[in-house]
């Protein structure tokens, strides 16, 4: 059932090569809470992608964490798929709670689309900076650069009642030390600007490639290890960027292991990634930039979005696949952390790539792009 009152919500903008031995290794430790954590994400997200298929009927799945997953339905009766899935995160230890909510997936989708391509902000001197689906809200999430007098209403008016409008700025995009071959994950790569290297990757034929944020260079520019232009890093060979795309891009040309520096900016330890996954909403996620090091934050929705992000370089520009990451304590990401890799540790040693760095509200209110959209656009896989 849909809500009849108009009402929108106002808040604060709130190369293929092995692991080697150049530092010690962290594999062989084995958790099984973060075994737990790492299956229980997975779960979600493929309750997730179930209630995605059927829009007419679910609102949509989030989680506080990855041991309470709430999902929204609309309808009545049993669904074999649906229960199935329910059952179990059950199993596996997750607690589930089925609660009705005002919109469909569909309709908050279809609300969506007419948000991204309305005029109504630019008409009214308004920056849409942020936007997409909030499952945990049963809204539409809308940051704007301000909400002048009157300008809610005119939101509500021509959206309906299922938009949460917000102040939201513009993020900006984020700039180890000395590495050499096969190149690891969390490198400082530059040309003029700095960035961070993100995971390894590798097609189906067996070429491999260095991912980092698509912000970062142009086609074709040459990058280096840390400003050393004796020691090259590789060539960007693929490219995305802007258009509501994802912020991505590949580096290739010399050799890259599968592995990812972890800890302070001059580590000497090292994680196998082990493969790619997604995280949940609650859940505890690992930011591994060259400026910052590894940081520890809170994955803060159900959903990913788009939003607009300042490059110093290239300026404005729209990306999507986004997901917003808050820090538990201190600095998240900085300057020249963009690229660098996002991940969960995976319980039996190793790491599951989960993202890369693309932006930040603040340093400690960042931003991430999900690894498997990377991994689709160029039909890659990792390890």
């Amino acid at each position: 059932m849909v809500a009849s009152a108009l009402v929108v919500s106002i808040v604060p903008g709130a190369f293929g090569a092995a692991a080697t031995d150049k530092g010690a290794t962290d594999a062989g430790i084995v958790d099984v809470n973060l075994a737990t954590q790492s299956l229980l994400a997975d779960d979600i997200h493929t309750l997730t992608t179930l209630a995605e298929a059927q829009p007419s009927r679910y609102g949509g799945v989030y989680s506080n964490g990855p041991t309470a997953v709430t999902i929204c339905d609309t309808g009545s009766g049993p669904n074999a798929s649906i229960d199935a899935e329910v059952a179990k995160l059950r199993t596996d230890g997750a607690t589930v709670a089925v609660t009705s909510c005002s919109f469909t997936i569909a309709q908050l989708n279809s609300v969506l689309a007419a948000v991204s391509t309305s005029q109504l902000f630019a008409d009214n001197g308004v920056s849409l900076n942020r936007w997409g689906l909030n499952y945990g809200n049963d809204s539409v999430d809308v940051g704007v650069s301000s909400i002048p007098p009157g300008f809610a209403d005119k939101v509500a008016n021509t959206f309906g009642p299922a938009i949460s409008l917000f102040v939201q700025g513009v993020a900006g995009a984020t700039g180890r030390l000395d590495d050499n071959q096969p190149y690891w994950g969390g490198d400082r790569i530059t040309n003029g600007s700095g960035c961070t290297s993100g995971f390894s990757a590798h097609t189906s034929s067996g070429g491999w490639y260095s991912i980092t944020a698509g912000h970062c260079w142009t086609l074709n520019t040459p990058v280096y290890v840390n400003g050393n232009t004796s020691k090259g890093y590789g060539t960007v060979s693929h490219r995305s960027f802007g258009n509501n795309s994802v912020d991505a891009e590949l580096i290739n040309g010399k050799t890259y292991a599968s592995d990812i520096w972890n800890g302070g900016v001059t580590t000497t330890s090292d994680l196998a990634v082990q493969g790619s996954g997604y995280s949940c909403q609650g859940c505890q996620i690992n930011f591994d930039g060259s400026f910052s090091g590894q940081t520890l934050g809170t994955v803060q929705q159900a959903n990913t979005f788009c939003a607009t992000i300042k490059s110093p370089e290239f300026g404005n520009y729209t990306a999507c696949g986004l997901r917003e990451v808050k820090s538990s304590g201190g600095t998240l990401c900085q300057g020249g952390d963009s690229g660098g890799p996002v991940f969960a540790y995976n319980g039996p040693g190793g790491a599951t790539a989960v993202g890369i760095i693309t932006g930040q509200y603040s340093n400690s209110d960042c931003l991430y792009t999900q690894v498997p959209d990377i991994l689709s656009r160029w039909s890659l896989s990792i390890p």
